[in-house]
């Protein structure tokens, strides 16, 4: 341990990286804790390093990798890894938990993951993660909630069609209020269309739902959305 902290702090960069990349060849995971002080070190020795603790992570079994799931979390906010970094590290541990049956872990990865892919505007494979999130849900409001963020997405995406399917589903349930978190996002959507987003398109799909009976307030809601894109387009001069 002396030996290696003193080479690590030798002023040659030539071995600085020799000992980083031997940590990664053979290291263990006591490593991982002074390569990861590392991370935020210039003239390469931070992607060195990275790298490094990418290979001893695929040494290491779903704890390790839970242990420094919050850790590199919270790295990113300071600038130490990038967005596609924590993806890669996630998606490894994702698979660990999965092999291993770890549920509370993978639980809180695919939660990372569905973030970090919606960052990276990676939509289709946050909506991946949230559709495994829900399925895996154990009450109506868990399942609620990641219905909620799974419509964002749809929108943000923007794929009209696994929205339209989406409302449809929760209209088979129960009417939906003004207030509730689907029809907000829907307004939203159609008060400011994100880039290649089309009010029509979506009201389109929307109007092709066979909604159920005693739904009043949607038929309401659908009513007064039509009207407004109507005038919308009116006001714009666009047919």
């Amino acid at each position: 341990n002396t030996l290696k902290k003193d080479s690590i702090n030798d002023s040659s960069v030539i071995v600085k990286k020799k000992i980083i990349d031997l940590a990664g060849d053979v290291g263990g995971q006591e490593d991982l804790v002074w390569l990861g002080e590392k991370l935020a070190a210039a003239s390469g020795e931070g992607e060195a390093a990275w790298q490094a603790m990418l290979k001893i992570f695929k040494r290491s079994g779903a704890d390790v990798m839970g242990e420094w799931l919050t850790k590199l979390a919270a790295e990113n906010a300071q600038g130490k890894i990038t967005n596609e970094q924590r993806i890669a590290f996630f998606e490894m541990t994702e698979r660990k938990a999965d092999g291993e049956n770890k549920l509370e872990l993978l639980k809180t990865v695919r939660q990372e993951l569905a973030s970090s892919y919606i960052a990276n505007s990676n939509f289709e494979r946050a909506a991946e993660c949230l559709g495994k999130l829900r399925e895996a849900a154990k009450t109506d409001q868990e399942k609620g909630e990641i219905l909620n963020k799974l419509l964002e997405v749809y929108l943000k995406w923007p794929n009209v069609k696994n929205a339209a399917d989406l409302v449809y589903n929760s209209l088979l349930e129960k009417d939906l209020e003004p207030n509730s978190v689907i029809v907000q996002s829907i307004d939203s959507y159609l008060n400011t269309p994100p880039e290649g987003g089309d009010p029509k398109a979506l009201l389109a799909e929307l109007a092709k739902i066979r909604v159920p009976e005693q739904r009043a307030k949607w038929r309401q809601r659908m009513e007064l959305w039509t009207e407004k894109v109507s005038q919308a387009v009116d006001a714009n001069g666009v047919k």
